[in-house]
């Protein structure tokens, strides 16, 4: 059996190590201290993907906002509850950086009804 050489397309992104990959999370934060820090930074070489965590208080809605804004993404929301089963929202936006998928996020907890 022959191997045929395929030629992939330019456009296709190809996956990028974790060390390309930690690069550019290191990148994001450092090229923007102007904005809200996440208190948690998690990089995947498997689905190619950097994860930025904000606190769980009403501050993160704008940090979020701000972040969506700076990168041209959305935010989305979803109610939800917590590992405790405490109510709030789960928001998060979603932008790329150098091909690679961010999704910042945040589990806000909502006050519950007396």
């Amino acid at each position: 059996m022959t191997q045929t050489a395929t030629r992939i397309p330019g456009y296709i992104t190809e996956p990028q190590p974790i060390e390309a990959l930690t690069r550019t999370a290191a990148d994001v934060i450092a090229a923007n201290r102007d904005l809200p820090a996440p208190l948690y930074l998690s990089v995947s070489e498997g689905v190619q993907q950097i994860s930025l965590q904000f606190a769980d208080d009403l501050s993160s809605f704008e940090a979020l906002a701000r972040w969506a804004d700076r990168f041209g993404g959305t935010v989305t929301s979803e109610p939800g509850t917590d590992t405790q089963n405490r109510p709030g929202v789960f928001c998060t936006a979603e932008f790329s950086r150098d091909g690679v998928r961010v999704q910042a996020y945040a589990f806000v907890r909502t006050a519950t009804a007396a």
